[in-house]
């Protein structure tokens, strides 16, 4: 969470997005920008935020980014503090 949310990791950041997701560089920028600086969807203490990533998952689904809406602890490991 620290190297995710340090401006000086933007460019790893999204080049992991790019990798992982299978998104251009455009997408995978304007992603970091959206959830990282603007939003501070990751705000550090390692908690899942299930609302949060619950619509995260729907808005990339709704924008074709992930194959297919999936519930949310498809996507998280159970081990995680969880915040409802």
């Amino acid at each position: 969470m620290h190297w995710l949310n340090d401006p000086a990791n933007e460019k790893g950041v999204t080049e992991v997005m790019m990798q992982r997701l299978k998104i251009d560089q455009t997408t995978a920028t304007r992603t970091y920008k959206f959830m990282v600086s603007e939003n501070n969807a990751f705000r550090g203490e390692g908690a899942i935020d299930a609302p949060g990533l619950a619509e995260m998952i729907r808005l990339l689904a709704n924008d074709h980014v992930i194959p297919k809406r999936e519930p949310w602890e498809t996507f998280v490991d159970p081990a995680f503090p969880i915040t409802k």
